[in-house]
């Protein structure tokens, strides 16, 4: 799924999270011109460098509020 929206996704980066750690998804948004900020599956030998001021972002996408109950997450949007 993070590589169809690849193509829709605006901007110099494309933060994701764990479960998106793949070299194709990388390679993809590299070739699109943007730097993967994505943190490394556990799985991984080696940890991938991260850029932990953007992925402290990531919080704004992945947890937006809803209409009806926000959840305590989203307080500071």
């Amino acid at each position: 799924m993070a590589e169809e929206l690849l193509v829709h996704a605006e901007g110099d980066a494309f933060i994701a999270d764990t479960g998106n750690d793949a070299d194709r998804i990388r390679a993809n948004v590299r070739k699109l011109g943007r730097k993967p900020v994505i943190h490394s599956n556990p799985s991984r030998k080696r940890a991938l460098p991260l850029d932990r001021r953007l992925y402290r972002l990531r919080y704004r996408v992945k947890c937006f509020p809803r209409p009806r109950a926000l959840s305590g997450c989203c307080h500071s949007l």
